[in-house]
């Protein structure tokens, strides 16, 4: 839908299509969340009797319930500066954020202060929740408009050779 706006020249619905996509993702996310949070226990078990690989399971589990807000933030502002035609941006922060946060923190956590996997898990935390903040700064600061305008030119420009092409066909 971000695309949609870009393409119909109204950058003015980019934001709001990103807060009513965040809104709704938050929503599901919660309903994941409190599924991970509350039934934690149940889960683990349904999987194994091992009383020690339960409790890590639930450890673990809890993680990855807090994971999914952080995480729909993420996909939805890294979605819509996509949509808009801010690709690269979206991509370095994605990538950076992954390679700077995940192995370090993954390491520290992980294996220096003895966390494990849910130390890695801790590290995905961070480096979603940094990269979030990367792309919806973007979005709020409207950097992605140069983007949009260069999406709309390139569009512009393809329509005219497709145009152009099919008068050449019909004389």
């Amino acid at each position: 839908m971000a695309g949609q706006a870009v393409g119909a020249d109204r950058d003015d619905l980019v934001l709001r299509v990103g807060l009513l996509s965040l809104a709704m993702a938050l929503g599901y996310a919660l309903l994941c969340t409190f599924i991970l949070a509350f039934g934690a226990a149940l889960i683990a078990r349904g999987f194994t009797d091992d009383v020690e690989v339960i409790e890590t399971a639930i450890r673990l589990l809890y993680v990855a319930a807090a994971f999914q807000l952080g995480d729909a933030c993420n996909i939805i502002a890294r979605g819509v500066l996509r949509g808009t035609g801010d690709v690269r941006y979206a991509a370095v922060v994605s990538v950076t954020a992954s390679w700077l946060a995940l192995p370090p923190l993954t390491w520290l956590l992980g294996h220096h202060y003895g966390l494990g996997a849910i130390g890695g898990w801790y590290g995905i935390c961070a480096e979603i929740a940094v990269a979030s903040c990367f792309l919806w700064w973007r979005l709020w600061g409207k950097g992605w408009q140069a983007a949009a305008a260069k999406s709309r030119e390139d569009l512009r420009r393809e329509e005219e050779k497709r145009e152009a092409a099919e008068l050449a066909q019909a004389a």
